[in-house]
């Protein structure tokens, strides 16, 4: 489950419409309590378009998690 993100970065506000992406994402650190962080990358396979790191949450029954969301 995506939490958030931070720093991100971007070269430009949009992305060309049609082109050819890479994202890339490398875990930083991941925490007992189920939560992970990644530094990820967009580019465009000459150069880095955007990037930022994102938080998430990965629980224990997802089921359970989403139903307890909704309430």
């Amino acid at each position: 489950v995506l939490i958030g993100t931070r720093r991100y970065e971007s070269e430009g506000p949009l992305f060309a419409l049609g082109a050819r992406l890479t994202a890339t994402a490398r875990l930083l650190s991941w925490e007992d309590n189920n939560m992970f962080v990644f530094a990820c990358e967009i580019s465009d396979g000459q150069r880095v378009l955007a990037r930022g790191d994102l938080k998430a949450y990965r629980p224990e029954d997802i089921r359970e998690f989403l139903r307890m969301t909704k309430q």
